[in-house]
Parts: C-alpha cells; sequence; structure tokens
C-alpha cells in the first residue's frame, strides 16, 4: 500500500489472538492510530518488550536473582509467556506467567484489564509466586490504586503476603517498576 493511502480496516488484535495467528509486524499498523481500541497493542508490546531486554542486556543490569510472578488475562498469556521465557533465558531470572480466569465478569471476558482483585487471587491460589506478583496496569483505574472490585494493590499484598505491583502500560514501564527497575548487585 502506498504512504498515500491508508487502510480501511484493522482487525483488533483480539481476532488473531483468538484465531491463533501471528500478530502482524509494525508497518502493517501504519502510524498505531487505533492503539487505544486494541489495535496493534500486542505487536506494540512485543517490539517494545523486545526492545526493552535488549537494553537491558546491553547495560549488564542482572536479573538472574528476580524470582516472581506475573499475572495477565486468558487471551494475552501466550504472548506475556512467550517474552517472558526469552527475558529468563537471556537473562537468568525466575518469573512465571499465570493466567487469571476472569470470575468477576464471566469466563468469556478474557483481557488482562477486566481482571478483579478476586480473580487475581484466585489464579495465584495454591502457587509459589516467588518473591514478588506483577499484575496488567491496565486492570487498575485512579492512578494505579483501584481494581474493578475494589481491591487495591496493597489489599492483594496483604492477601498474598507479597509485595504487588503493576506492571505499567508499556513494556518500557514494565521495566521501570519494582523490583525490575532496581539494580541488584
Amino acid at each position: 500500500m502506498s504512504r498515500s493511502q491508508s487502510a480501511f480496516v484493522f482487525p483488533a488484535d483480539e481476532f488473531y489472538l483468538l484465531a491463533g495467528e501471528t500478530i502482524p509486524d509494525s508497518d502493517y499498523y501504519e502510524d498505531f492510530a487505533q492503539i487505544e481500541d486494541g489495535v496493534g497493542m500486542v505487536r506494540h508490546f512485543i517490539d517494545d518488550f523486545k526492545a526493552a531486554v535488549a537494553r537491558r542486556t546491553r547495560r549488564g543490569k542482572p536479573l538472574a536473582d528476580l524470582r516472581g510472578t506475573l499475572v495477565t488475562g486468558k487471551l494475552f498469556f501466550p504472548v506475556l509467556e512467550q517474552c517472558i521465557a526469552e527475558l529468563n533465558q537471556r537473562t537468568g531470572a525466575k518469573l512465571a506467567v499465570c493466567a487469571a480466569e476472569n470470575r468477576f465478569l464471566g469466563k468469556r471476558v478474557t483481557v488482562a484489564g477486566l481482571l478483579s482483585g478476586r480473580d487475581i487471587l484466585a489464579a495465584l491460589r495454591g502457587r509459589d509466586a516467588g518473591d514478588f506478583v506483577i499484575i496488567p496496569g491496565e486492570a487498575l483505574a485512579f492512578d494505579n490504586r483501584l481494581l474493578l472490585d475494589g481491591m487495591t494493590l496493597n489489599d492483594l499484598s496483604r492477601e498474598l503476603g507479597l509485595p504487588v505491583y503493576s506492571g505499567g502500560r508499556s513494556a518500557g514501564e514494565f521495566f521501570k517498576r519494582q523490583p525490575l527497575g532496581t539494580v541488584r548487585k
């Protein structure tokens, strides 16, 4: 397609994920004009994540002593699991990914942004989550303070007996958050 033309319709990332299809390359999404509507969000995350991992490993910031769990919705789970597997392999980190089922709004709701605190607790029940838990930033409202069911990060932390952090809204934010933003010696 020439630069003077633009695609009329872009399928949301959900269509590709549900169909088990590969997410298109960045060029497909042109200038990511519909990213807030879930169009290109996954591609943007993957590209941003790979760039952040490359920066992190170039700077030599160690992650080998990190042991924690990232929680996400069922739809994004395979993507995040693949990204974290690459991060673990390149850095020696021991991070796990946990898919949370949405019981609050129903099993058919599979996106990370609509998870409740109770959904996250249920997903982690009986599991060794490591030293910390990271939850999707999209699931938090009011300046990263509140989940759909009224629980806060502090509530989750108290229930789990572990620090709980917001993952941010991008891979760049993810790596700036504690404990990933901490350089360990």
